[in-house]
């Protein structure tokens, strides 16, 4: 499945609706851009970062990367592994990317079947990795989410496994995953709850502010473009590929009162994600049995 969706992808042309079983069940793959168009995103803020420009800049003259979705992540991602990715041709980059997320597919496999007594709970946990499907989509629009939830993975299992003894690895792959994409910052109050997780959670959240703060204040104009991207402003996601719980409510709503307000939507998503994520932490902040060594 991986060279299927690898001989498709290395092409960097939009396959035909008949090449293959794995293009046909996929919106992102039949109706948008081309293949690797989430990496290079950041293929083509590395480009901006090199010339001196905005990473959130959607031009690029003269062009160098072959077409590309608006890029919305961290700046620090764009300046560090955006730069390195653009230093390479467009086609070496997606293919070096695919391997590098098939890389931590394995590496977490390794890890969870090492951490599971269990051999059924170990197979059925690894016969899920191996075949979840978004994850072929991930590797065809290379995107960076299975990569970010990998090295998150990593972390926790080596923290529950004892490599909390040697805190640094852990750490590492936990600020790494924080720096590509904001979402792992999540697990923080689950660290906070164990032994010697305060540190890293402490020094996890000082390393990701203080490696993209001053970025922002040396281009106030991407505070906007970050905030529009990923809050208000711009209706990112909002087509039929989002299978979400919240793109059905805003479909149900554009049904029974018309068209949304995108601002209004964009604050109404933002109440979602802190009563859930709000809700989730103080549970976990105030469970009297959550006994982690």
């Amino acid at each position: 499945l991986f060279l299927s969706v690898l001989r498709i992808g290395a092409s960097l042309q939009k396959p035909d609706a008949q090449s293959s079983w794995t293009v046909r069940v996929y919106h992102d793959v039949a109706q948008t851009a081309g293949p690797g168009a989430d990496l290079f995103a950041l293929y083509h803020a590395g480009v901006n970062a090199m010339r001196g420009l905005s990473v959130y800049d959607t031009n690029e003259v003269p062009a160098v990367t072959p077409y590309f979705y608006p890029y919305r992540y961290l700046p620090i991602a764009a300046q560090t592994l955006g730069r390195a990715l653009a230093t390479l041709t467009p086609r070496s980059a997606y293919v070096l990317w695919a391997f590098l997320t098939e890389l931590t597919l394995v590496l977490v496999i390794v890890a969870f079947r090492r951490s599971i007594s269990n051999r059924w709970s170990r197979a059925w946990g690894t016969a899920i990795l191996l075949l979840s499907t978004p994850y072929w989509l991930e590797l065809y629009i290379g995107q960076f989410t299975m990569v970010a939830a990998g090295l998150t993975c990593l972390a926790v299992l080596g923290w529950a496994t004892g490599v909390h003894r040697r805190p640094g690895a852990p750490g590492v792959l936990l600020v790494s995953a924080a720096l590509l994409k904001v979402f792992p910052l999540v697990t923080l109050p689950a660290f906070v709850r164990i032994r010697g997780g305060v540190g890293l959670a402490a020094t996890t959240v000082a390393i990701v502010t203080s490696s993209n703060l001053p970025l922002f204040l040396a281009d106030p104009a991407s505070i906007d473009a970050f905030w529009s991207k990923n809050f208000l402003g711009e209706p990112v996601g909002l087509d039929a590929g989002n299978h979400s719980f919240l793109y059905v409510v805003f479909l149900a709503g554009q049904l029974l009162g018309g068209e949304w307000n995108l601002p209004l939507w964009g604050a109404l998503t933002i109440v979602w994600r802190a009563a859930v994520l709000g809700g989730t932490a103080f549970i976990i902040l105030r469970a009297r049995n959550l006994n982690v060594e």
